[in-house]
């Protein structure tokens, strides 16, 4: 039993935290490549939010995500489901909202705003130095009593 628990504790806990923070880090690579895809390539424009979409997840909670059409400059009308959560009820219908559409392919849209572009990058970059620096600590510590685990 006991060399179950120190597997557990020197092999497995450490490589699974090595794992997720790898995970992490590949999700904040992927959110700051698409937002600095669209920031680069992108056109601003002012949108009208024309309603809140409302889901259910598996566990019965609700995703309300805003509604926005606008115009490219080209005078096509487009129309997307923000990715950001409508938290706390920031936006309702009718609301104008600056966005930033790709030039080249104005499906790709966000609102235009620190929390929907950059937001959740950062913090998916936060998370995956946290894991990787207590993977690095559990493995500095070797046998020291002073082991997070």
């Amino acid at each position: 039993m006991r060399d179950f628990e120190t597997l557990m504790k020197k092999v497995i806990v450490p490589y699974m935290i090595l794992i997720f923070g790898f995970c992490m880090l590949g999700f904040a690579c992927y959110g700051f490549y698409k937002s600095t895809r669209i920031y680069l390539n992108g056109e601003k424009a002012i949108g009208k939010v024309v309603r809140i979409e409302i889901t259910r997840t598996s566990n019965r909670r609700q995703h309300r995500q805003p509604v926005i059409k606008f115009k490219t400059k080209e005078g096509k009308e487009m129309e997307f489901i923000s990715e950001a959560p409508n938290l706390g009820g920031g936006y309702k219908e009718s609301d104008s909202v600056e966005i930033i559409y790709n030039k080249k392919n104005p499906v790709e849209s966000e609102i235009n705003s620190f929390y929907t572009m950059w937001a959740f990058g950062i913090a998916y970059l936060i998370l995956s130095g946290t894991c990787l620096y207590g993977f690095f600590d559990i493995q500095g510590r070797g046998d020291s009593k002073k082991s997070l685990l």
